[in-house]
């Protein structure tokens, strides 16, 4: 459970990463709903809000000390996509993800499975936001 609880705090600096000429910076409200297959209960949509500039990038917000590494990130057009892998005692948790920024709105998806100690999991969230205007 401590991986799954590192790996998802890798995904929220991801909502930051700007991509392309679509991105505009200011404060974003953005609610993810997560989809775990076989669980009984789906986790319910979280919402927040996370000031954004230009300059945020998900290389930068990566932190050797969660034991999360960026793999992979490629900027096309509007257009973000990653790969992060993180490890820990207790296993690895792969992850993938694409952000697309269109003018005041941003949709994306992340998909991270687990390996802890030979049980695997998977778990997708899918990512809406929409820019409020500047930073508060």
């Amino acid at each position: 459970m401590k991986i799954l609880l590192i790996a998802m705090l890798c995904l929220l600096p991801v909502a930051s990463a700007s991509a392309g000429s679509g991105f505009q910076a200011g404060e974003w409200e953005i609610t993810s709903t997560t989809k775990m297959p076989g669980m009984p209960v789906s986790a319910p949509p979280i919402t927040f809000r996370q000031c954004m500039q230009e300059e945020d990038s998900m290389a930068q917000q990566s932190s050797e000390n969660s034991g999360c590494r960026m793999l992979e990130q490629q900027k096309t057009g509007d257009t973000l996509s990653w790969k992060v892998r993180c490890d820990s005692e207790q296993g690895r948790a792969d992850i993938s993800g694409r952000l697309t920024w269109s003018g005041d709105s941003m949709q994306g998806i992340t998909t991270m499975t687990t390996d802890q100690g030979g049980q695997q999991m998977s778990i997708t969230t899918r990512m809406q936001g929409n820019r409020l205007g500047p930073c508060q």
